[in-house]
This record gives C-alpha cells, sequence and structure tokens, in this order.
C-alpha cells in the first residue's frame, strides 16, 4: 500500500507481494531482487521444457531442442523474465502444474494429481488466471467421471488441495480487507468496449511474435503421422490456449507492450507443437522437415528481435507504452519521487495517478487519484470513456479539494527545457476554486539534465520549499 495502516487490497498478485516483502524484510532491495527472481522462474520453466524433451526419448530430440528455442526467443518470454513482474512466476507455475496435471491423468497418479491441485493453487495465488486453468482441468476431470475413465477419488484428489490452500488464503484476506474482491476488480473490470482493443492486442501479438509460423510444419508433420504422437494432455493444453486467448481479448490486452498477458501460454504451446511436430513413428525426420523447422525458428526469431528493437523506441502507438516508454517512466518517476522527498517534508501529502515508484521514493502520505491504493472508492467515480485497458476510475474532484495534498502531481508532467505553461489538459478538468489555491512550477531534475518536473504546490507551502532548488512559476493555460 502507499500508506502504513491502511488496509487495501490493490494488487492481485499476493504470492508474489509476500516474496517481494520478504525481500524487503531481509533488507534486500525490491528493484533487484524482483528481477532476479523473474529469470530464475523463467530458467525454471525453461528446464522443465528441457526436461520433457530428456524424458521423451522415443521422440524427435532435434523437434524437441527447435522448439526450446522458439520459448527462448519469443519476445515476451525475453523482456518479462527480467521484468520484475509476477509474469515470470505465473507463467512457471502455469507451465508446471498443466505437465503435472497432463501426467497424473495419463496414468491416473494419484499423487501427481495432488501436486498438479497444489501448483494450480500457487498459480492462483500468484494470478487470479490461474483459477481458468484450474477450472478447465477440473471440467477434464468431471468429463473423464462420467465416461467412466476416473473414479470419484481421483477427482476429490485434485479439488481438495486446491479448496484447502485457496480457501485459507481467500478466508483470511477477507477477513483482513473486509472485501470478497481487491480494488483492481473494481477499477480495472472488463467492458464489451474493450473487446476492440483486445482484438488489436493480439492481432499485434501474432504479427510481433508469430507463434503460427511453427504451427505450419508441426501440423504437417502431425497430419502426415496421423497425429499419433498427441496426448490427452496436449488437447488439454490447446483447450487453454483458447479460453485463456479469449480471456486476454475480452479484458482488453494490456497497456505495456511485449504481451506479458500471453507469455504464460508460450512453454505449454510450444510444447504441444514439440509433440505435435514430433509423432513420427519412425522417430526420423527428412532433410526437407529439418529445414522446414529451422527455417520457421530462423523467421520467427528474426520477428521478435524485430518487435523488441522497435518497443526498445519510445513510442505509444495503440494507446500501448513500449518497453523504452516503461523504460523512460521508471527514470524519470524515480527522479521525481527523489526530488519531492529532498524539497518536502514527511508529513506532506501528494496527489498522483498511476505512478507507484513516486510514493515508493518520497514515502509521504499519497492520495491515489485512480483509486487502485485507496481505501474507499465511494470517493471515486467510473471514466465515461477511456482508449486503454486498465484504469477506469477517477477519484472525485470535490474529495481532493477537501483534502488539498501538499502537491498535486497527477499524472507526472516532465518536459525538456523549462516549459512557460502547462498543456490545458493539465488544468481543464480542476476545479477552478482548486486552482486558486494552487501554484503550476517547474523544478529542473537533479540526475537528469535538461528536464524539468512541472506539477502544482499549495500556495501556503510554495515559499517553504528548499530554498536551494530554483522554482519557476509558470501560467497554466496554453494555445494547444
Amino acid at each position: 500500500v502507499y500508506n502504513i495502516g491502511e488496509r487495501v487490497e490493490g494488487y492481485t498478485n499476493f504470492l508474489w507481494m509476500i516474496l517481494m516483502a520478504l525481500v524487503v524484510k531481509l533488507g534486500g532491495s525490491p528493484l533487484l531482487w524482483s528481477r532476479l527472481l523473474a529469470a530464475c522462474f523463467s530458467s525454471a520453466t525453461l528446464i522443465l521444457f528441457l526436461y520433457c524433451v530428456h524424458r521423451d526419448s522415443y521422440r524427435n530430440r532435434f523437434i524437441g531442442f527447435i522448439f526450446v528455442l522458439f520459448l527462448v526467443f519469443s519476445s515476451p518470454f525475453i523482456v518479462w523474465s527480467s521484468g520484475g513482474l509476477e509474469t515470470a512466476a505465473f507463467s512457471f507455475f502455469i507451465f508446471a502444474a498443466i505437465l503435472s496435471f497432463t501426467e497424473s491423468i495419463k496414468g491416473s497418479n494419484g499423487r501427481v494429481l495432488i501436486l498438479s491441485s497444489i501448483l494450480f493453487s500457487l498459480s492462483s495465488l500468484t494470478r487470479p488466471e490461474g483459477i481458468i486453468a484450474f477450472c478447465l482441468a477440473l471440467g477434464f476431470l468431471l468429463v473423464a467421471l462420467v465416461l467412466a475413465k476416473t473414479s470419484p477419488a481421483q477427482v476429490l484428489k485434485f479439488v481438495l488441495p486446491f479448496i484447502v490452500l485457496y480457501g485459507v488464503y481467500f478466508i483470511w484476506r477477507f477477513s483482513y480487507y473486509g472485501k470478497m474482491f481487491p480494488n483492481t476488480f473494481y477499477i480495472k473490470e472488463p467492458s464489451s468496449l474493450l473487446l476492440p482493443l483486445g482484438i488489436q492486442y493480439y492481432k499485434r501479438f501474432l504479427i510481433g511474435c508469430p507463434i503460427w509460423i511453427p504451427l505450419i510444419p508441426a501440423l504437417i508433420a502431425g497430419i502426415r503421422a496421423r497425429l499419433r504422437g498427441l496426448l490427452l494432455g496436449d488437447y488439454f493444453i490447446a483447450a487453454f490456449f483458447l479460453v485463456y486467448s479469449c480471456y486476454v481479448i475480452y479484458i482488453g490486452g494490456d497497456f505495456m507492450d511485449l504481451w506479458r498477458f500471453i507469455m504464460p501460454l508460450l512453454a505449454p504451446f510450444f510444447l504441444a507443437l514439440y509433440h505435435l511436430g514430433s509423432c513420427l513413428t519412425d522417430n526420423r525426420l527428412s532433410g526437407y522437415e529439418a529445414v522446414a523447422f529451422t527455417a520457421a525458428f530462423v523467421i520467427f526469431a528474426a520477428a521478435n528481435i524485430n518487435s523488441i528493437n522497435n518497443s526498445l523506441a519510445i513510442s505509444y502507438d495503440y494507446n500501448v507504452d513500449s518497453i523504452g516508454a516503461l523504460r523512460n517512466y521508471f527514470k524519470q518517476w524515480s527522479s521525481v519521487g527523489k526530488l519531492i522527498r529532498e524539497i518536502g517534508n514527511p508529513s506532506d501529502t501528494i496527489a498522483v495517478t498511476a505512478a507507484g515508484i513516486i510514493p515508493y521514493y518520497t514515502d509521504m502520505y499519497t492520495i491515489d487519484m485512480y483509486g487502485l491504493e485507496a481505501a474507499d472508492l465511494s470517493k471515486y467515480g467510473h471514466l465515461e470513456h477511456f482508449t486503454r485497458p486498465g484504469h477506469r476510475m477517477t477519484i472525485s474532484l470535490k474529495y481532493l479539494y477537501d483534502n488539498k495534498p501538499h502537491y498535486m502531481i497527477a499524472h507526472p508532467l516532465i518536459t525538456e527545457g523549462q516549459p512557460r505553461y502547462f498543456p490545458y489538459s493539465q488544468a481543464q478538468d480542476l476545479y477552478p476554486v482548486l486552482l486558486k489555491e494552487y501554484s503550476a512550477v517547474s523544478i529542473a531534475l537533479p540526475d537528469i539534465p535538461g528536464y524539468y518536473f512541472n506539477f502544482r504546490v499549495r500556495n501556503d507551502i510554495v515559499g517553504k520549499i528548499n530554498r536551494e532548488k530554483k522554482i519557476y512559476k509558470v501560467d497554466y493555460w496554453s494555445e494547444y
């Protein structure tokens, strides 16, 4: 949370938050360890994939290692394996859960079935989307039960561990936060208006990370062998891929580039393609097939490398922030947070939008203008118009006026060079009475030469700001 003492569930990655809290408790840097742990989870995913290739000695290992490379060179896997978010951990738990589940239904192994249930619960504690995979797996078991392919005892072995682990967590979080769902559920709820954004998001994924390219030679090889190498688990993976893809489209995709929401699909998808492409009965690969798989990999790798290179530039195409833009946010907003801490007092308050790194550095009481970390959402209203997924609520201006934060930051406005005025869009939606009580100022960022941070300071403290910092007053209105 932004403010110590407030019980706000402004996250949906409980297990990842616990890991980061442990890092802080042990005196480590969450900025460093979040990336290291993400890399470890992605490495574990690769090890699991390699284990599958090594274990299936009856399959063609050349194809297996090719599909390992497909995973390694996928742009979401490359970028989000060190992005510091929970994406890599969730991808690992989902992949491990699917592997153990498909193994259990292959041989009706009760212990492995229990393990898969535990892994599904861990994935659900990391991201709520893990529940989708669990419910789909449960559906497979119930169909098998109806067809007399499994027993009620097996179904219970799968259901009970999940209910116990996730149930204990749910009871605790309800008793602690007093709400059925986290703030993110109310603030980022899906809408049919997001469908075009979701379709565009998935379309860009299929172009920038063209997973359909390796599907072509794998499908040709599979049809030639009459799909004899496919397992029941591969059909489960196909169902999971379709259901999860529809979910990603329904929620509108993401505002961050390079498809972190689709990364959990990659390892299971490539494993299924490996099974499809290596199901030749003689376990041999013709020269034509070797060339086809190799060519598919080269084209796929080139497309993904191109996507990464393009995303390293600062851009906001399709209302999606590129990796370059996200890195720029981190650099600039970290500088802003340190600056506010330097010029202000610990007892001061700030108002920001989606810029959590600023409260992290200021350590001041923070009003979240989008409500993600707000203890009382009754002070917020829904946005009527939005052009990208994510935050759909905004603070009541009356509530903001009543609280009168010392520093009105909103969405951080950084300019190259000293500005003469605030853009009109930064002022038009505020109460006129609120504007009268604040001064628009500009301060040079100390660690980013030539760039200025522009924000509003309450009139009664303008003169109290650290005298060593030169403050430029600017007008509110502009011609554009």
